[in-house]
């Protein structure tokens, strides 16, 4: 990287990017954890309010058993009434889900009704009219009662959709920041890297300025220069001479003295000069 600015502002920027998406990468768990904790507290607020339930119609059909305390059973059955309005009331509170909402309003509507049945029944029982309590037990609070379980279940199943939702926006954000975490580290240790890299592309450039400047030059110049590279090139691929033995000096030249005498007579005895070239 030729520009050391701008490695420097990277130096800085990668770091914080990278801190910053592992925190939101931890965020994102724990929002998942507390999503799926106020999921679990749903689910066991909605089962008490179902056991609530089962234990207040087991106690109102106890008003026409016989040999039963109908005053015992009044008190265990306002205590479950109670019991359940207050599960209503508690999961209504946990939940920020419209259709949650709906579901445990329109439940707390059927459980007053069921409440001004209970008063009814508990009046016939008191009377001794045995059969019309029965009539309403049997009949209207049975219905009320199964009515309001199905809503308070649908309710259950609705919080249920809607934290499984969150959970997985929540883990595709999470995803998203640890990818985001692992690409600003890898360019981190990309940036760290040494400047070899860099030479390297300078010289890439360096050689393509040549390349250009040397199609730009008349093409007699050019092939001298190829021709000139050629040879260079070649002389490096041959190997190397090598090198003479050293040798012993050679002795100095004696004169010939009679061919020297020879030389002499053969001059003295020539008249022209057309003689001497022989």
């Amino acid at each position: 990287m030729r520009r050391m600015w701008l490695r420097a502002a990277l130096l800085v920027i990668l770091p914080g990017a990278a801190l910053t998406s592992g925190a939101c990468a931890f965020l994102s768990g724990q929002r998942i954890a507390e999503s799926r904790h106020a999921g679990q507290a749903f689910d066991e607020g909605a089962w008490a309010v179902f056991l609530s339930l089962a234990e207040l119609r087991a106690a109102q059909q106890s008003y026409v058993a016989a040999g039963q305390d109908l005053s015992y059973w009044t008190a265990a059955v306002t205590e479950r009434l109670d019991g359940v309005s207050a599960g209503l009331s508690g999961l209504s509170a946990t939940t920020t889900l419209p259709a949650t909402a709906d579901a445990i309003d329109e439940a707390a509507i059927l459980i007053a009704a069921l409440a001004r049945m209970d008063e009814q029944a508990r009046g016939h029982a008191a009377a001794g009219r045995s059969l019309m309590a029965s009539d309403l037990i049997f009949a209207d609070g049975l219905e009320l009662g199964r009515s309001a379980a199905d809503h308070v279940e649908r309710a259950r199943q609705a919080e249920q959709d809607g934290s499984d939702a969150a959970t997985a926006s929540a883990r595709w954000f999470q995803a998203l920041a640890v990818a985001t975490m692992l690409a600003a580290g890898v360019a981190f240790a990309l940036v760290l890297s040494p400047l070899s890299s860099s030479s390297r592309a300078d010289g890439s450039v360096e050689h393509a300025d040549a390349a250009r400047r040397i199609r730009n030059r008349p093409p007699r110049a050019v092939r001298q220069e190829r021709l000139l590279l050629d040879g260079e090139a070649e002389a490096d691929k041959r190997p190397a001479a090598a090198p003479a033995p050293a040798s012993a000096p050679l002795p100095e030249p004696q004169p010939d003295l009679r061919m020297a005498a020879d030389l002499c007579t053969a001059l003295g005895r020539s008249t022209s000069p057309g003689e001497l070239q022989p």
